[in-house]
């Protein structure tokens, strides 16, 4: 695996450049800046100083506010003299860590915040990861060929994805890409069924190009059976979506019902109250039926739409009332057995209940 790559500096006028000697010490440094200002743009000074930084291990968030702040470009000569020449002036040390102090400490605000702004979304860091693998995969390529390493080269791409802990997605694109482009290009050379191919690997035995699109197909295989178990363990390990809980008030908005009646002077109880009852009782003004809801299980009753849901169909009935202005007012005084006696005694005949309520029902109570 190839390491990280150091910007190198550029030495290309070092030969005219003064050096700072160590046995001279810091009384030169005057001489030394002088040369630097007369020799060199201030835009040199801005390449020595951020190089600097990169090479003495300061964080990319330091280099960033350091970047975009202001500093005087002296301290651009002193990174230089002291990059040159290692362990040179102290005095130039001193200078370069007090500025870069004052910059962290006074990091510029309207910068910073337009940066922040522009933070990258999931899909720029997705495209960097898969411009890594790419990459890494395309080194192994050129060194399984320029090495001739047919029999020893132990890449293990599946190893590889794991330790940079990339996501499946990237892993079906990678193997999708190599399949689409480079196996192909191989095949088409090894099956001769491409003039330009055939010539451009002509430089590969027969052995040679077979073992190399082994290598390929092993690429290819690997991509996929890393991104067929990640998605298992990512599917595995996702927590189920909650629920979002909706308010009494939310269920029962749509319900429609009659508010109030002045024949019989009964008022309708407020649809939220209907959420979690045992029973409800209602009254259906221009069919004078009375019905009473009973729950089915120990959730309680509740409404979708304009529908009670959760009832027994078989317990919950209704009967017409002959004399409502009688019968009504006691019903919605009763208890729970008083209501069950009174709807015993009525002499009608039982009707199932459907569960739909309109603008002539009252919602005349409900037991908890």
């Amino acid at each position: 695996m190839r390491s990280k790559r150091v910007k190198a500096i550029s030495y290309s006028c070092v030969s005219s450049e003064p050096l700072y000697d160590v046995k001279k010490g810091d009384e030169q440094i005057g001489d030394l800046l002088n040369w630097y200002s007369n020799n060199q743009a201030n835009k040199e000074a801005r390449e020595y100083f951020l190089q600097y930084l990169e090479q003495n291990n300061y964080s990319q968030e330091q280099i960033k506010i350091i970047k975009h702040s202001d500093w005087p470009t002296t301290v651009g000569w002193c990174a230089r003299i002291n990059t040159i020449v290692k362990d040179g002036s102290k005095k130039c040390d001193e200078y370069i860590k007090k500025v870069i102090a004052e910059c962290i400490k006074n990091p510029p605000k309207q910068i910073i915040e337009q940066e922040e702004k522009l933070k990258p979304t999931i899909q720029d860091h997705l495209k960097e990861q898969l411009n890594d693998v790419y990459s890494e995969i395309e080194y192994q390529l050129d060194c399984f060929l320029e090495n001739k390493c047919f029999n020893k080269n132990n890449f293990d791409v599946y190893e590889f994805l794991t330790e940079k802990n990339v996501h499946w997605i990237l892993a079906e694109k990678i193997s999708n890409h190599y399949i689409s482009t480079t196996l192909q290009e191989l095949n088409s050379a090894f099956n001769q069924e491409d003039e330009q191919l055939v010539e451009a690997y002509s430089h590969l035995m027969g052995i040679e190009l077979k073992r190399f699109i082994y290598f390929v197909e092993r690429i290819v295989y690997q991509s996929k059976q890393y991104k067929e178990e990640k998605q298992k363990t990512q599917v595995a390990l996702r927590k189920p979506r909650r629920k979002k809980v909706k308010t009494p008030e939310q269920l029962t908005s749509k319900v429609k019902y009659k508010p109030e009646d002045e024949q019989f002077n009964l008022k309708s109880i407020p649809p939220k109250e209907i959420i979690g009852a045992i029973q409800l009782v209602v009254f259906n003004t221009k069919t004078r039926m009375l019905g009473t809801y009973i729950c089915s299980n120990n959730h309680g009753l509740t409404v979708k739409g304009t529908t009670i849901l959760n009832f027994d169909e078989v317990a919950s009935i209704a009967k017409k009332l002959r004399k409502p202005k009688e019968v009504l007012p006691k019903v919605v005084n009763q208890g729970k057995t008083a209501l069950r006696n009174t709807l015993e005694k009525i002499r009608a005949k039982e009707k199932a209940l459907n569960g739909r309520i309109n603008s002539d029902t009252l919602l005349l109570k409900v037991l908890q």
